[in-house]
């Protein structure tokens, strides 16, 4: 994995008293693009391990998990229970 801390050092050790206005904002320049590919990475990294953690729970709970129970579709609610459920949702 990209040490990013060290190509951040290196690209500061580039800059010194005789590097010129134009260096210098171009090493800034690489050095915000290297900041906004680190974020992109940690982001990718973390919603690898939400993947990850989805995968495992999905394969964990249909290997493992007993037989699979019916679902009786629920019966259809009339409209002033429909209405009560929405009050009660505003409570």
């Amino acid at each position: 994995m990209l040490d990013y801390a060290k190509i951040r050092e290196t690209l500061k050790s580039l800059i010194t008293d005789k590097t010129s206005q134009e260096e210098a904002e171009t090493i800034g320049a690489l050095a915000k693009e290297l900041e906004q590919a680190e974020a992109d990475t940690n982001t990718l990294l973390e919603k690898h391990e939400e993947l990850r953690q989805k995968y495992i729970n999905a394969v964990k709970n249909s290997a493992f998990g007993d037989s699979p129970k019916e679902e009786k579709p629920d019966a259809p609610k009339s409209l002033e229970d429909c209405i009560n459920a929405e009050i009660e949702k505003r409570k």
